[in-house]
């Protein structure tokens, strides 16, 4: 996957990133009346994270470049959990590089 052309596409793939969590979460928590479900409770922090940088993209005030999202340090620490891990680096890319124009 390439870094994302226009903001709107920018802004697609960090919602899809929203939904990827949730979906996670719910799967957890699914599993979690077995006791599987547990070491998942970074899935909140991230999924507010993820809904900030939205509403900054969307009203035109992240600034891009500079160092990683913040978001990235809880990816990194529980990648293992996230089988989408790609689209993190995708986001995290764009941040840092800008849009692929």
């Amino acid at each position: 996957m390439h870094r994302p052309k226009t903001m709107t596409d920018y802004i697609e793939i960090v919602k899809q990133a929203i939904f990827e969590v949730e979906d996670l979460r719910a799967a957890a928590e699914w599993g979690a009346d077995d006791g599987e479900g547990v070491g998942f409770e970074f899935t909140d922090p991230l999924t507010a994270l993820l809904r900030q940088l939205v509403e900054q993209l969307s009203m035109n005030t992240h600034s891009f470049g500079g160092d990683d999202l913040e978001l990235m340090s809880i990816v990194r620490t529980n990648a293992r959990q996230i089988p989408f891990k790609g689209l993190f680096d995708i986001i995290n890319q764009t941040h840092r590089l800008g849009l692929d124009v």
